[in-house]
């Protein structure tokens, strides 16, 4: 994705009247406006938003699908092009957030507020050359309290589909920079519940309450000792300002000079990241039909890596315009007045860059023993994947990976997995307190009978979900097990945190997996955007019991498919989804916006 923004004059009277009670200050001061913009680069051709891909396995009801998961339980294909692309489009645009978090609520972004004494500014977004949504940033300086914000929506079409996306972020602090609480909200509008994080800075203790829509809220503590230096956004963003401006008056002299900033933002997460922000020289822009003296730097930050944003700023640290790749997308941000920011969204279309086409092999069938895979990034290098027993990665160059699957290996739990408490206990997502979700469990292990093994009892709770989990499409954004459970609605992020909640109430430490899995054409070719196999992104669970041994493994269970899991899963990365990772848990997806390319090595069968 590229994104660009433009300054665009201020207009302080409707930004004013534009203010919703509760969210942000009214202000009569400065108003400053901004907009994003995000453009495709031949997305279709190139997928490399692979991240965008089908989560479910989906399958087409054609006559004559034989010899794959969908004579066992096929999904439609009305099903298909809405619920399958779902959850890993949601990680994409949580991604998507992030980088634009990185952008926009960086400190140096947010400098310019305060240079300014404006209260907020706009900005146009937009993705595959249409005007797909905006985002607002707002301060408040008090004598006591300073609060700065940003609010975010993005839409997608699906088809005859649109997906709102809403993200909400404020920090607190006080005027000497001590941290008070950050607060942040995701929602998909109509499609799914809002989830809802509040820390509070008590001490050296976090407390955390997450609210999933209607359920009930989920409390944690976690220390609070950060290892090193950092800034509250506010005082990161006064910080950095003094310095660029000393940098700006050396001329040509900054030039290749940078300024770094270690802090928090709530549309990151309770995850310290450094900013960085390097001067590549000076010119003068052409802003609305006036010249304005810029700065042109390059910004990046650890918590996204390997994404370069090209910036223009003002002297003053005010953004005027930005440009990010990610992936084939570029994303175009832009200042606007309200007016421009709020008028009617053109949303992007989505769903054929969300697919990865394999080459090579067919897709493996289910219950086959092995795959072998070579998964190859278009540019720059491959992410480090999970290895495993189960799953050896061999590095064979800087952009390309060798990755075995075995189905009959266990994968031994790293020391104390057993009795980790984030993989034990409940969260927001896996809300094991919820009575709902232990007499699911309980009503689907009391079949089993007592002395059930461990392996019997995990066999048993994925195939209650699978059946629970009725309705399998796309209208659910992230629920929680909670909201799952009574809803019995959802895809395979649903069905994996359903089933991880229900491992852990029934004393089995659970945790989800993000990765790949490959979905196999009919005989005739068919398959889900086309002719011929594809990979999609796709979530499902892990399950830490004895193997016949008697040693402990985790093993995988895949509850949104009739035959579980198989040699067709790709595995990414792992998460408790402890209160806070939700948003880690997509960033390490980050790397694979770059384009990923797979050959299946493994002969057809």
């Amino acid at each position: 994705m590229v994104v660009e923004m433009v300054m665009a004059p201020p207009t302080p009277s409707d930004a004013a009247s534009a203010m919703t009670p509760g969210t942000s200050p009214r202000s009569s001061g400065n108003v400053r406006w901004q907009c994003v913009s995000i453009t495709g680069n031949n997305i279709a051709a190139s997928g490399a938003t692979a991240a965008l891909a089908a989560c479910t396995r989906l399958h087409t009801p054609h006559a004559g699908h034989v010899g794959s998961r969908a004579a066992q339980g096929a999904i439609t294909m009305a099903h298909t092009t809405s619920a399958g692309d779902r959850s890993g489009l949601w990680r994409a645009i949580r991604l998507l957030a992030v980088a634009l978090a990185v952008a926009l609520s960086a400190p140096l972004a947010r400098a310019g507020l305060a240079a300014q004494d404006a209260s907020e500014r706009w900005y146009v977004v937009r993705i595959a050359g249409n005007r797909a949504g905006h985002m607002r940033q707002y301060e408040r300086v008090g004598p006591e309290r300073i609060e700065s914000g940003t609010e975010m929506v993005l839409k997608i079409d699906r088809g005859a589909q649109t997906l709102e996306i809403k993200l909400a972020g404020r920090f607190v602090e006080t005027p000497d920079g001590r941290p008070i609480e950050m607060v942040s909200e995701q929602s998909l509008g109509g499609a799914g519940p809002a989830v809802i994080a509040r820390t509070v800075f008590a001490g050296d203790t976090l407390e955390t309450t997450t609210t999933t829509g209607g359920g009930a809220p989920s409390l944690s503590k976690a220390p609070w000792k950060p290892d090193g230096d950092w800034q509250t956004p506010y005082a990161a963003g006064k910080r950095l300002e003094a310095r660029f401006g000393e940098l700006v008056a050396l001329g040509e002299e900054a030039i290749g000079q940078a300024v770094t900033t270690r802090t928090l933002d709530p549309l990151v997460g309770l995850r310290l990241f450094n900013a960085t922000f390097t001067i590549r020289g000076t010119e003068d822009a052409e802003l609305e039909g006036r010249t304005v003296p810029a700065v042109r730097v390059d910004s990046t930050a650890d918590v996204a890596p390997g994404y370069v944003g090209d910036d223009l700023l003002d002297h003053s640290g005010k953004l005027l315009r930005s440009s990010l790749v990610l992936g084939g997308l570029k994303v175009e941000v832009f200042s606007a007045d309200r007016q421009l920011a709020l008028s009617p969204a053109e949303p992007a279309e989505l769903l054929e860059s969300t697919l990865i086409r394999p080459t090579g092999g067919r897709v493996p069938r289910a219950g086959e023993p092995q795959a072998v895979y070579k998964l190859r990034m278009r540019q720059g290098a491959a992410p480090e994947l999970l290895g495993t027993p189960r799953q050896r990665v061999e590095r064979l160059d800087e952009r390309t990976l060798r990755v075995s699957v075995d189905g009959r290996a266990a994968v031994a739990p790293a020391p104390g997995e057993d009795r980790d408490a984030a993989l034990t206990g409940p969260s927001a997502m896996i809300d094991t307190r919820d009575n709902a979700v232990a007499q699911f469990a309980r009503a689907a292990l009391g079949k089993l009978g007592p002395g059930a093994t461990p392996d019997r009892t995990a066999r048993a709770l994925e195939r209650a979900v699978h059946e629970h989990i009725v309705k399998k499409d796309f209208g659910v954004g992230f629920a929680s097990a909670s909201e799952v459970v009574r809803t019995r609605h959802g895809d395979c992020t649903e069905h994996g945190v359903l089933l991880a909640a229900a491992l852990r109430s029934a004393g089995i430490p659970a945790r989800v997996v993000t990765g790949l899995v490959g979905l196999r054409a009919d005989p005739a070719g068919r398959g889900l955007a086309g002719d011929g196999d594809i990979f999609g992104y796709h979530m499902w669970t892990q399950a830490l019991i004895p193997g016949p041994t008697g040693a402990l493994g985790w093993v995988d269970l895949d509850a949104a498919l009739p035959d579980g899991w198989g040699v067709d899963h790709i595995a990414i990365s792992v998460s408790a989804l402890a209160d806070g990772q939700l948003v880690n848990s997509f960033i390490e997806l980050a790397p694979l916006f770059a384009g990923l390319e797979i050959e299946i090595l493994t002969p057809a069968r």
